[in-house]
């Protein structure tokens, strides 16, 4: 009787041994399924919106050659006056990108089903000065490691075509464009659209893909480091709070004194009469030529501009360092193994194809 009961008892535990490893076995097995069907599911994603921002950059570039080849067909002499001014090549670059493309790609984006992130924190003031303050000195550092390698990939060719662009610019159209276009296409684009459609599958590949993106995107090595650098900063703005004004304003910001700032500073420095700058209204208005006034100004101004993103630089960098204990990226909820990001992020026909359009866009402006 003990013998059949011990026999019974050990069957009883085999048979138990054998149904916990086969629902192990199942449950593993389900599990590589729903990983693979996430991987298969991001891919599809991050393809789809690589070939929206595809579309973005390639419909912008169509029209821009769309008009000046028919201009130039039935309108060659007004095509040779508007080159002459310095509005044109700035309004032939916006127009098409912001009153045509942003309007397309966005109706497909609606099309693409939103994974956000979690979002919901509240970022105080004092948070707010502290990442401003990273901004420009992200910007700063970012800009001066992008020039330093374009001088030696151009050899020294870069430096002067920059100096005429900024030599030949008008304030009025570059404040419309700079401040307050390039910010909330720009913003809404690659961040809210793009952290909103991949936020769920994890904010950190979210933070870091919307700067590479975001860098790439400007199209030239002069801007992309400084360009990534901020895109991650404001990326990761808005996966903690879901705020998209923290991050246009931002953007505003950096935008009004790393460019329109710095364009007039250095325009008023080399004595260029722009007509729409102060000087040259006080001038038109009045018939006063503040232009020696104004040089020296701006001579002291550039001091005070260069000082200002050596203090950000410095303090973005202690800043970096006293808080890294409260930056984090918090899982998402349709997360993926680390090994298997890259592969689903990147290596995808959508993002190779915006990555070989940026590609070529940098081998045409190096």
């Amino acid at each position: 009787m003990n013998e059949k009961m011990r026999n019974e008892i050990e069957q009883l535990i085999q048979k138990e041994v054998a149904r916990a490893v086969f629902q192990e076995r199942l449950r593993v097995q389900r599990e590589k399924q729903r990983q693979e069907a996430l991987v298969r599911e991001q891919k599809k994603q991050y393809s789809r919106l690589g070939f929206c921002f595809t579309a973005f950059f390639g419909i912008t570039l169509a029209v821009q050659v769309g008009a000046v080849g028919i201009f130039t067909l039935f309108a060659p002499e007004l095509v040779k006056t508007l080159q002459q001014t310095t509005w044109f090549f700035a309004l032939l670059s916006a127009a098409p990108m912001y009153l045509v493309a942003f309007p397309a790609v966005m109706a497909l984006l609606v099309l693409i089903k939103p994974v956000p992130p979690l979002g919901g924190d509240c970022f105080h003031t004092q948070d707010l000065v502290l990442l401003g303050v990273m901004g420009m000195g992200v910007g700063f550092g970012g800009n001066i490691l992008s020039q330093v390698l374009d001088f030696f990939l151009s050899n020294g060719s870069a430096e002067s075509a920059a100096e005429e662009v900024l030599m030949n610019s008008n304030m009025l159209l570059d404040l419309a464009i700079s401040v307050f276009a390039a910010p909330v296409v720009e913003e809404l684009l690659f961040r809210k659209c793009f952290i909103d459609r991949i936020g769920g599958y994890g904010e950190r590949t979210a933070v870091i893909l919307s700067g590479l993106l975001f860098g790439l995107a400007h199209g030239n090595i002069q801007q992309f480091f400084y360009a990534f650098g901020l895109g991650m900063i404001w990326a990761y703005v808005y996966v903690r709070t879901r705020n998209i004004g923290y991050t246009i304003a931002f953007h505003m910001l950096f935008n009004l004194i790393g460019g329109i700032f710095a364009m007039s500073v250095y325009q008023g420095m080399m004595g260029n009469e722009d007509p729409f700058s102060i000087v040259g209204r006080v001038k038109f208005f009045t018939g006063i030529d503040l232009t020696a006034v104004w040089q020296i100004l701006c001579s002291h101004l550039s001091i005070l501009y260069f000082s200002m993103n050596i203090v950000c630089m410095a303090g973005g960098i202690v800043i970096l360092i006293c808080k890294r204990r409260k930056i984090h990226f918090r899982q998402g909820l349709r997360e993926i193994p680390d090994g298997r990001i890259f592969s689903a992020a990147v290596l995808n026909p959508g993002m190779l194809a915006f990555f070989a359009f940026c590609a070529f866009n940098f081998w045409l402006t190096t």
